[in-house]
């Protein structure tokens, strides 16, 4: 951390392009971008957003929204992908239904067992 209490040092991972970006630490990136210096005092509460994961430290989506310890943009963007990349394209938030186009038929989602 740099002498000044205000400022954190991130490292950030590069991707082949933006289809291959996971939140998995890095682990499948090409490489890592040079450190950068990050000024907290432009964050609220003087902090980086924080993430939403498991016990492991993975990113884990949930089937409810309202579940997740920490609601921002950028959480909601990884749910709604995470989902939409296992072919789940409904998720909720509460009572409200948020579904995300996948551009096919899912024959197993909509069977007559599951429509009565």
């Amino acid at each position: 951390r740099p002498s000044d209490e205000s400022k954190v040092v991130v490292n950030v991972p590069l991707y082949k392009d933006e289809q291959s970006i996971q939140c998995d630490g890095g682990r499948h990136a090409m490489g890592w971008d040079s450190p950068r210096t990050m000024d907290l005092s432009q964050y609220p509460n003087q902090s980086l957003p924080l993430q939403n994961v498991n016990p492991e430290g993975k990113l884990q989506p949930v089937e409810d929204m309202v579940d997740l310890p920490f609601l921002h943009e950028a959480a909601i963007l990884y749910n709604l992908k995470a989902r939409h990349v296992t072919c789940q394209p409904y998720t909720r938030t509460g009572d409200i239904v948020i579904a995300v186009n996948p551009y096919q038929w899912f024959s197993d989602l909509y069977t007559i067992q599951k429509r009565i």
